[in-house]
């Protein structure tokens, strides 16, 4: 224990400062100059200039934000060092202990630690925003195991909290189990047919002692802060009394890990914190032969630790443990309390599994209530309704379970971890042979808190655990029980699925459970039923994930080609140090402010009220621009639309109008710092009021269709179906028909860095733009229209995105608009970054949800005669890229099948949900699903193997003409599917699949062939633009694009194609960011297709400049080198080294010849320019003569004519998946996945694997675990 204090002191006897150690500096805080609100996150960020660290999710749900936190254990005496969430940590919390962060454990500077070294030798950065914080997740762990030994197990485990969308996690999981202490070496062969990579050894010996942490002073502590709030560090519980005394219970916090902001809005409510971290009594620890005692300042991780650590002495501990672990995340867990969990599921209704496990063991609260201590069941902590609010749960008592006594314990979530509760359940039961003498049966997330089902817990006493009578009665009770609807969020697909769902799980647990206490007693079970529920604690382990991947590079590529030595992307190991830096980590001119979005929370509703006075009398606040200061600045509100048709989107919703969609913004509050910002505008957004009908708007694709708002099509997209043959003449022809419907939702994009800007203004009415964006130009215009400035006075810069997937197209649009539309009223620098919440309103769906209704017929052999689809897309509440993705949907129907007749048609509809955009594969992701789903259809009728259906309808070389009239030239995909076949074994484990499923009940694997093929075009890239400039003195070479860096590893290959061009190391170049006043005119990044544009505009400049040079080169190597260096013009220039070029007839060094160029300051030297510009455009398209040509009518897709659509060629894959699924939950476990991708000529085998296996991953997401809700009453 540090220090002491009495049971009452003085204010003036208390510390006004927090100190603690940053990076190995010490900081002290004092009173006044920060909120206790104020996060680590925030501090670090805003504070001090820290930006490795990242915000994302800023709910402790991502692990962007992770940091090392070392603190002296108060029970083993060590120091400890855990990974924590900076945006939930308080950062007056931080006093006593040291922070660690990216920033200092390694950097270009002082050398970059073996963490961040590995993670991005390995290809573990792609876009690179999560990458600090999966090191900081390894490099925790690493610190805190020290010499112990490492399993690749346990640092898999340590990963639970850390979100990355770009890599599908195995190369971050190569670079992390490289640390695991069996096998561990520095050689990592990543991929098959690339060198092994060699990093130094990792010596935890090496890692630097720390601050010394008992230097520290401790005492009690009281902080004012600087919005008139408090913050107290108390070491008795006697002070809390003392405390509380002399201010209003209700508006004071306990406060030991901060995670409760997780789940919750940040607490204005709360005027006084009170740290009790620092009590002992809250650390206790004991057990003895009936009881463990655990107190309250106690976090989750330690808690299931310390029950594994004495799971021999019950077998109540290991099953709690094995839960414990799937709460929340291993971040999480580290910092928050069980107690603090408890106390959310009384005070917020919190969907806790802590209470419900902790009430079903039978455990008891000690708990302070107004000075004095009492005993209390965990049921009675939730239920009882006199509590007040300042009790204080003290300490845990655990009984320890006798040996005929069980616990076990059920939770349903989507994800395994990381995911609240569906429905949870701890069932205990005490056995005489076959017999229960005593049961209790919890449940949670059913109703309001926890409880137990009394009924059947009645029924169940003296009856035998193996009667099948015992089974079926109680199942009858258990259907009566009646479980309160999801009190939030409902599908938008099937919207009472989730409440029939969680009313099934309740029977299907305690099936499971009787199972269990029938294995226990004894019985003897057949293993097709005992499957069910294994007789372990853990009934749904997760395996370790393992995966190979193998690159063969094509033959005949020319010598230095880029594909031929994939390179590591150059900035790899500054994003893992923190060092590299995105939109929002630009540092803050002075006076800059910060802009926060105040959205509705009501779609279709007419805005009746929009006070606005309140916010901006909040601290901090400097303007509220909402739809009136818009009017009364003479902006027109047709300027201030961030839709793609003028006038469809207003940015502000304004009074009298009704809202498009929930989160349509309706207002942007300015303020000094974001937090005051954020705060602000909820604040406005709890006083708008709406006016609507019961009923009004519409949600879902039903709806849509019964409304009947459809459009006639999207920008540039003529509805006219596609058709090749005739279906109607051939319907007959079929030997077997089926119809159906194909019903898709939607998915976000989630990109780890959310939508944000900075507008810093400049002399003369000049504005320099930082936006995170895949559309630069687009942004510099929508920008300049609403400045009302031309082009020439905005310059529009980005170094790199954290993630796009197709969210920084329109979606780039708001927060660019509104903060130059701020910095212009206020002649201030304004940044917005918008918070997750406010990212995912406005994005909303984000791929289009679809309805697709199919009828396919086969002949006798399985051969699809014919197959019309007919689409129906959610198109959201504005057009933007609908139009090119229904033509996407319409034009990839038959997808990599051949299919001599086929009809596709597509039809877009408006809804009052936020305008649906293109995502990751758009349009053809919908169109092959729809497709697949029919095959399967089509073959279950027919009564053929769907693989083999699959199989015989693939296109052939000969047989490739798709409905656009093209031909899908360079099919590949049956030779893939030949070698995919036999490498995967795939009729073998059929067969195995097969035999597996007759043996066994309750689990069921399938396992499945699917093909692709996608269309590539280089429309959106046409009029890339690359400037080379090369520095004449030593040869180094500097890039400008007009592509965006989104983590495709654009940089890279442009770094490796241009040293290929230029014959000189990779070392050599660098690329500098996206900058319109540099090169205009930037075109959209997406559609797998810019860096090859980028890389061919490179190589135009680079032509361009070696053309220059030829004459040069040619000179250099007809003469010798003395007579080079004794030339009198070269005095002036570094030619030293024009010495070694020796005698006549051989070439100079690329640095001898650039230096000879143009490297002399001598005003009568060569001076040949140096700089040149490459410029990209498809040569079929991009002519006057395509454009004057005649559209053909049904023949158009996004504006592109006939024979020519949007495709300049197709890529190919395919891929086979094994998957196993509980038949009772629906719990599924992907076995194995094989995968072959044509990646052609492949500029960057390292990166284009990545690339490969993060879309798969996040096409799992899109497909099984991304989840569409709609609020229950259409309200949040």
């Amino acid at each position: 224990v540090r220090g002491a204090a009495t049971d009452t002191m003085a204010s003036d006897a208390r510390g006004n400062s927090v100190s603690f150690y940053l990076n190995g500096k010490l900081k002290t805080i004092k009173s006044g100059q920060v909120s206790p609100r104020t996060t680590l996150l925030q501090y670090l960020r805003e504070h001090t200039g820290l930006t490795g660290t990242k915000a994302s999710c800023t709910q402790g749900g991502c692990g962007a934000c992770n940091v090392t936190l070392s603190y002296t254990d108060r029970v083993s005496g060590k120091v400890a060092h855990r990974s924590v969430n900076a945006c939930l940590r308080p950062v007056l919390s931080m006093d006593g202990m040291a922070v660690t962060t990216t920033e200092g454990i390694g950097s270009h500077r002082a050398g970059y630690h073996a963490v961040q070294e590995r993670i991005s030798g390995c290809n573990g950065a792609q876009c690179g925003f999560c990458t600090p914080g999966q090191v900081m997740a390894l490099y925790s762990f690493l610190r805190d195991k020290g010499s112990d030994a490492i399993t690749s197990q346990e640092i898999e485990a340590r990963f639970d909290g850390n979100i990355c969308r770009c890599t599908g996690y195995r190369p971050i999981l190569t670079a992390a189990t490289s640390f695991a202490t069996e096998g561990a070496s520095s050689f990592v062969e990543e991929i098959a047919g690339l060198a092994p990579k060699e990093f130094k050894p990792y010596d935890h010996s090496s890692e630097p002692a720390g601050p010394d942490l008992s230097a520290l002073p401790a005492q009690p502590i009281l902080f004012e802060g600087d919005d008139g709030t408090q913050w107290y560090k108390v070491f008795d519980k006697a002070e809390i009394a003392d405390i509380l005394s002399s201010r209003d219970s209700a508006t004071a916090r306990y406060v030991f890990g901060g995670t409760m902001a997780g789940v919750y809005a940040p607490d204005l409510e709360s005027s006084t914190f009170i740290d009790i971290s620092a009590i002992p009594e809250l650390a206790q620890l004991s057990l003895d032969d009936h009881t463990l005692r655990v107190g309250a300042a106690t976090s989750i991780a330690d808690l299931s630790s310390l029950l594994a650590q004495h799971s021999s002495k019950s077998q109540s501990f290991e099953a709690l443990h094995q839960h414990m672990n799937k709460i929340a995340s291993f971040n999480v867990r580290n910092a928050g309390s069980w107690a603090g969990n408890l106390v959310m599921a009384r005070n917020k209704n919190f969907a806790s599994d802590m209470a419900t496990i902790l009430m079903g063991a039978g455990a008891h609260l000690s708990v302070l209530i107004d000075g004095n201590t009492a005993d209390m069941s965990v049921e009675d902590w939730l239920w009882l309704p006199d509590l007040p609010a300042n009790a204080l749960i003290l300490s845990l008592s655990l009984p320890v379970a006798g040996p005929d006594e069980f616990l076990f314990t059920f939770r349903q979530a989507l994800r395994y971890v990381n995911a609240h509760a569906l429905l949870n359940a701890s069932f205990r039961a005490t056995l005489d042979g076959s017999t229960i003498k005593s049961v209790s049966l919890a449940v949670g997330c059913a109703k309001e808190h926890a409880f137990f089902l009394d009924e059947t817990q009645t029924f169940l006493i003296g009856k035998s655990v193996t009667d099948p009578a015992t089974l079926s009665e109680a199942l009858a009770l258990l259907s009566k029980v009646q479980l309160e609807p999801e009190l939030q969020y409902h599908s938008t697909i099937q919207p009472q699925g989730k409440d029939a769902y969680r009313a099934s799980l309740l029977q299907v647990f305690f099936f499971k459970f009787l199972l269990k206490l029938a294995a226990q007693s004894g019985a003897d079970i057949p293993a097709t039923i005992s499957e069910a529920a294994p007789a372990g604690p853990d009934a749904h382990q997760l395996p370790t994930v393992s995966g190979t991947q193998t690159w063969a590079p094509q033959q005949g590529l020319p010598e230095g080609h880029p594909g031929t030595k994939p390179a590591t992307k150059p900035d790899a190991q500054q994003i893992a140090a923190g060092e590299a830096k995105y939109t929002d980590d630009v540092h803050n001119a002075p006076g800059t402010l910060f802009g926060a979005f105040a959205c509705s929370k009501r779609a279709a509703a007419t805005l009746t009220k929009a006070d606005s006075s309140a916010a901006a009398a909040m601290p901090g606040v400097t303007m509220v621009i909402d739809a009136a200061a818009l009017a009364g600045a003479g902006v027109p509100p047709e300027s201030f639309c961030y839709s793609m048709v003028p006038g469809e989107t207003p940015m502000f919703v304004a009074v009298g109008t009704s809202t498009l969609f929930q989160g349509q913004p309706v207002a942007l509050v300015l303020a000094e710092s974001r937090a005051e910002a954020e705060a602000a505008a909820r604040v406005l957004e709890g006083g708008l009021e709406f006016e609507a009908a019961e009923h009004a708007g519409i949600f879902s694709m039903d709806e849509a269709k019964s409304a009947n708002p459809e459009r006639t099509g999207g920008i540039g997209f003529d509805p006219t179906p596609a058709k090749q043959g005739d279906v109607e003449a051939v319907w007959g022809d079929c030997a077997t028909l089926v119809e159906g419907t194909c019903v898709i939702g939607g998915n976000n994009h989630f990109p780890m860095e959310k939508q944000s800007a900075y507008v810093i203004p400049g002399e003369g009415g000049e504005y320099t733009v930082y936006a995170a964006t895949q559309m630069p130009d687009a942004v510099h215009t929508v920008v300049c229209i609403v400045l009302g400035v031309p082009k020439n006075k905005v310059s529009m810069i980005m170094k790199r995105a954290g993630g796009g997937f197709g969210a920084k197209l329109t979606g780039s649009f708001p927060t660019a608009m509104a903060a130059a539309l701020a910095s212009k009223f206020t002649g201030a620098p304004v940044k917005v970054q918008n918070t997750i919440g406010v990212d995912m309103q406005m994005g909303g769906n984000c791929r289009h949800p679809v309805s697709m209704d199919y009828k396919i017929g086969c002949d006798a052999d399985g051969k699809i005669i014919a197959y019309s689809c007919d689409s129906h897309l959610d198109g959201g509440c504005g057009n933007d890229f609908s139009g090119f993705v229904a033509g996407e949907v319409r034009d990839n129907i038959e997808g990599p099948y051949c299919i001599p007749n086929l009809l596709s048609k597509v039809t877009v509809y408006k809804t009052n949900t936020a305008s649906n955009t293109a995502v990751r594969g758009p349009g053809l992701a919908q169109a092959a699903a729809c497709t697949e789903m029919a095959i399967d259809a089509l073959a279950a009728k027919h009564g053929m193997d769907s693989s083999e259906m699959r199989f015989k309808n693939l296109m052939t070389p000969e047989e490739s003409i798709c409905i656009t009239g093209g031909k899908l030239a360079d099919n590949t995909v049956p030779q893939i599917t030949e070698q995919l076949v036999e490498k995967a074994q795939f009729h073998e484990r059929k067969q195995a699949v097969a035999a597996f499923n007759a043996e066994h009940k309750w689990k069921k694997r399938g396992i499945e062939y699917q093909p692709i093929r996608y269309n590539h075009t280089h429309a959106f890239g046409a009029g890339t633009t690359v400037q080379v400039n090369v520095n004449g003195s030593d040869g180094s070479v500097v890039v400008w694009h007009t592509g965006t860096e989104i983590g495709q590893g654009l940089n890279a290959k442009l770094v490796s194609a241009v040293s290929m061009y230029l014959g000189i190391p990779g070392s050599s170049v660098q690329v500098k960011e996206v900058n319109t006043s540099v090169l205009p005119n930037a075109m959209i990044t997406g559609g797998s297709v810019m860096s090859e544009c980028v890389v061919k505009a490179a190589g135009n400049a680079c032509d361009i400049l070696l053309e220059r040079l030829a004459p040069v080169r040619q000179f250099m190597s007809d003469t010798d080198g003395t007579t080079l260096a004794a030339n009198p013009m070269m005095s002036g220039g570094q030619f030293g080294a024009l010495q070694a070029t020796g005698p006549a007839g051989q070439e100079p060094t690329w640095e001898q010849l650039c230096c000879f160029s143009s490297g002399s300051f001598m005003p009568f030297d060569l001076h040949i320019n140096l700089a040149a510009v490459g410029h990209y455009v498809n040569e079929t398209r991009n002519n006057l003569d395509f454009v004057k040509a005649p559209l053909t009518p049904g023949a158009t897709t996004c504006g592109f004519k006939v024979g020519h659509g949007l495709a300049d060629y197709f890529s190919a894959g395919a891929g086979i998946s094994e998957v196993e699924i509980d038949c009772l939950t629906g719990a599924k476990t992907i076995i194995r996945s094989d995968i072959i991708q044509d990646t052609g000529n492949s500029l960057n085998a390292q990166i284009d694997i990545g690339q490969s296996e993060g879309a798969f991953v996040q096409g799992l997401g899109s497909v099984s675990y991304t989840h569409l809700t709609l609020p229950t009453k259409r309200i949040v």
